[in-house]
């Protein structure tokens, strides 16, 4: 089977219309001279921010070198919940001092769970950040509701990528939370990162629903979803963006394939966001970018009432130190 009768290939809808249907997100009260082009650009305009970051199960060297270099930027001042004598033990591993630092003894991991929420939900700090805890007893405490930190229906994953083969950064998801996420699961995806792209500054994303190639079959539903979606920001669902769908990996990237193909785009060749059809492709998409690409990155957890830090034990220190700027810009 192939593509629906009377379908084009990819349409191009720019939305400038107002009154989101999913609501309002926790980011845009940032100006648009936020916009960045680089690592060394994400870290500068987080200096002097010093949002309180709270991070459950603390005992980790990587983590503690990423706060150390975060903390000595101004980027956040750090609340360390765990295994007190582990944490200072690990502390002394990479010469962070903490003197001036807050650490919240904790006897188990998923003690330091929720400790690190109620920390959040008394106003205390900003940011909460995982450890040394397992990314499921982590998150199950994150949709507890007597914590009362999540705002939207649906938590997704965001990835801000710095790719050296492309001139700017662009966003990753769903890479890292929603598995087989619905059409209507997509739609707040989508909008969760368009919003986060408007508060870095960037006042029209231009994003790309990825999929095998600009033409949908009845074989892959991704494919269609990512015609569907076009239509519904067409009526109004998502304000200031250009959403552009199905488009294969190389059209969403490469301009060149782009006119190779003869495909007419104001997507293709510069897109600020790739939205993937799941996170089989997600995840594999975000390792190839860090793994073959080499490429910096920051990952955040939006959809609560502050950004969450889910890095994996194996991220760098830059990867987490990255994640801690981004978080702290979209406080």
């Amino acid at each position: 089977m192939g593509a629906r009768q009377g379908w084009r290939p990819c349409p191009v809808l720019s939305s400038s219309l107002c009154g989101s249907v999913f609501g309002e997100l926790p980011f845009g009260n940032l100006p648009a001279a936020l916009a960045m082009n680089s690592v060394d650009d994400i870290l500068s305009k987080a200096e002097g921010l010093r949002q309180t970051v709270v991070v459950a199960a603390s005992e980790e060297p990587h983590l503690l070198a990423s706060l150390k270099e975060a903390k000595s930027r101004g980027i956040v001042e750090p609340i360390l919940v765990g295994n007190e004598d582990q944490i200072r033990k690990v502390a002394r591993h990479v010469s962070f001092d903490l003197n001036d630092v807050q650490v919240c003894a904790c006897a188990h991991d998923h003690e330091s769970v929720h400790v690190g929420l109620d920390i959040v939900r008394s106003g205390r700090a900003s940011i909460l950040m995982k450890g040394l805890v397992n990314s499921r007893d982590f998150l199950g405490a994150v949709l507890d509701k007597r914590y009362g930190i999540r705002r939207s229906r649906l938590l997704s994953h965001v990835a801000l990528f710095f790719p050296g083969f492309y001139p700017k950064p662009v966003l990753l998801t769903d890479a890292g939370l929603n598995t087989m996420p619905s059409f209507d699961e997509k739609l707040v995806i989508l909008e969760q990162g368009v919003g986060l792209l408007h508060s870095l500054g960037i006042e029209k994303p231009k994003v790309a629903i990825l999929a095998h190639n600009e033409i949908p079959s009845e074989k892959i539903p991704g494919s269609w979803d990512a015609v569907r979606l076009v239509e519904a920001v067409s009526r109004g669902g998502l304000t200031d963006c250009v959403v552009e769908g199905p488009l294969s990996l190389d059209l969403a990237l490469d301009a060149k394939a782009c006119r190779t193909k003869r495909i007419e785009t104001r997507v293709g060749g510069q897109a600020d966001m790739l939205l993937c059809p799941d996170i089989l492709s997600g995840n594999i998409l975000y390792k190839s970018m860090t793994v073959i690409g080499s490429a910096p990155g920051a990952a955040l957890i939006v959809g609560a009432s502050v950004p969450i830090i889910l890095t994996s034990r194996g991220d760098s220190v830059q990867t987490k130190l990255l994640s801690l700027a981004l978080a702290a810009l979209t406080c």
